[in-house]
């Protein structure tokens, strides 16, 4: 119990004191780009992550093992979203900045909504009821592409409006 505390409060300080870093550190637009990049860049990764304790979890019919991922993936969702709602929009930033807002709910629906019920699946668990949960994933994650594709059209405006090119655009 001790050392939950401990680890909660240690997580608090440093997402507190990341949070004052990054706002340091943004001090033109390309330092915000990469700001935000790095966000869809964590996201994609725990996301990795997720698939694979998924497949460990799918063999051995265990899916306990999603709660620590499930929870450190929204945990970060939600921290990033209220350090970019903190943001001040500066460079003609506010579209940017919304778009990211608006993947970020997204993904925290993705989790809440196609992630969480695999943890409610038992070692009982049937392959129809695997399957449903696997359907209801597959649906909802059907938007991510659209979402993401919405962030970068943003991403792009503000690169062209700030005199900057995007590594990897057209």
């Amino acid at each position: 119990m001790r050392t939950r505390l401990f680890t909660l409060l240690a997580l608090i300080f440093l997402s507190t004191g990341t949070l004052q870093a990054q706002k340091a550190k943004i001090t033109d637009p390309i330092d915000l780009n990469d700001y935000y990049v790095g966000i869809t860049d964590s996201l994609y990764q725990l996301g990795q992550q997720w698939g694979t304790v998924f497949n460990q979890a799918y063999k051995n019919k265990d899916f306990n093992s999603l709660i620590k991922q499930n929870k450190m993936m929204l945990s970060f969702v939600e921290r990033k979203q209220k350090e970019v709602m903190n943001q001040k929009d500066f460079a003609g930033s506010e579209n940017l900045r919304l778009a990211l807002l608006d993947f970020l709910s997204y993904e925290k629906r993705l989790i809440n909504e196609a992630f969480l019920p695999f943890e409610k699946l038992k070692t009982t668990a049937t392959e129809e009821q695997i399957q449903a949960a696997l359907d209801k994933l597959v649906d909802v994650a059907k938007l991510e592409k659209e979402e993401l594709m919405k962030v970068e059209t943003a991403q792009r405006e503000f690169a062209r409006r700030n005199n900057f090119t995007i590594e990897g655009a057209e």
